[in-house]
């Protein structure tokens, strides 16, 4: 308990010990406010613009959320293909990493050509960004169940679909938890970059006027409010993890 509690609490007091040192820095050097504002200035333009940011907010949630949901059950079946067919799994696995090597930047603007300027591309880029993780830690997963355990279940007369559905699956469940975090944080940051392309709504797309504009204040409280979002969709995903598989040793899902 005093080592979980010491792990909470280091991380704070640095973080703290950061915005005191911005804050006096900010004031003892009269530093302006489009080229840094305090992180006081940042509270306040929160909370003042907080219908402004929560509006934004709701559009990145919502790209976010859609593009990892289908990112983990595209990634889930893709997995079970690859470790089904070792055929497929050739096939089709070098163009599952040859769609991680092109930068989503350089193609956002093509999605806008093809889903138009509505939440589609930015659905789309989240998903695209997210989906990798799954795909590979689903694989490890379900490729993990000992070769001694395999032949086992071949003496018992087990099939395919038995073997996959109740020892592979479930071997790989804490694999998918941990691909699910990854796929989330990636999944905000896919569309953010839909966002910054597409424009109207979302939180990426405030930081860009903002920053246009010359108004750093509002595009701080905008990246506040952004990693407090990743941070509370992180979480959801580490404690739902832990509800789903109470049989885990906790080590696995921290």
């Amino acid at each position: 308990m005093l080592g979980a509690n010491r792990s909470l609490v280091t991380p704070i007091l640095a973080l703290v010990g950061i915005i005191i040192v911005w804050e006096l820095i900010v004031r003892a050097f009269n530093v302006p406010r489009f080229l840094l504002p305090a992180p006081s200035g940042v509270l306040v333009e929160t909370v003042e613009r907080f219908d402004l940011l929560m509006r934004h907010a709701q559009a990145t949630v919502y790209s976010t959320v859609v593009g990892f949901v289908l990112s983990v059950l595209f990634g889930i079946g893709l997995s079970v293909l690859i470790v089904w067919s070792r055929t497929f799994e050739e096939a089709v696995y070098p163009l599952v990493v040859m769609t991680q090597v092109i930068p989503k930047v350089a193609i956002a603007p093509l999605m806008i050509v093809y889903l138009g300027f509505g939440q589609e591309p930015k659905i789309f880029l989240a998903f695209l960004v997210s989906f990798f993780p799954m795909v590979i830690n689903t694989t490890l997963g379900m490729k993990s169940v000992s070769v001694e355990l395999l032949e086992l279940l071949a003496t018992l007369k087990a099939n395919r679909w038995q073997v996959m559905v109740k020892v592979r699956f479930r071997r790989a469940m804490p694999y998918m938890v941990e691909g699910a975090k990854i796929a989330i944080t990636l999944a905000v940051i896919g569309a953010i970059v839909g966002e910054f392309s597409a424009g109207g709504t979302g939180l990426g797309y405030l930081i860009l006027s903002a920053s246009s504009n010359l108004d750093t204040t509002l595009g701080f409280s905008a990246l506040l409010v952004l990693i407090i979002v990743g941070v509370i969709l992180f979480e959801i995903i580490h404690i739902g993890g832990r509800l789903l598989m109470p049989w885990a040793p906790r080590a696995t899902l921290s």
